[in-house]
């Protein structure tokens, strides 16, 4: 199965600790616990 997410930014995607403050920073971490494998296609308008 393959999930797609579209993300209007060029940035590839960064792990990085989440802040127990705030509500974001845990969807790489999420995808790479729940994945076999994961990465980003380019669009002309950003990544999915």
């Amino acid at each position: 199965m393959r999930v797609g997410v579209v993300d209007f930014s060029r940035v590839p995607p960064v792990r990085r600790e989440p802040d127990p403050e705030r509500e974001s920073g845990r969807g790489v971490a999420l995808v790479e616990q729940l994945a076999e494998d994961w990465g980003t296609d380019p669009l002309p308008w950003g990544k999915m």
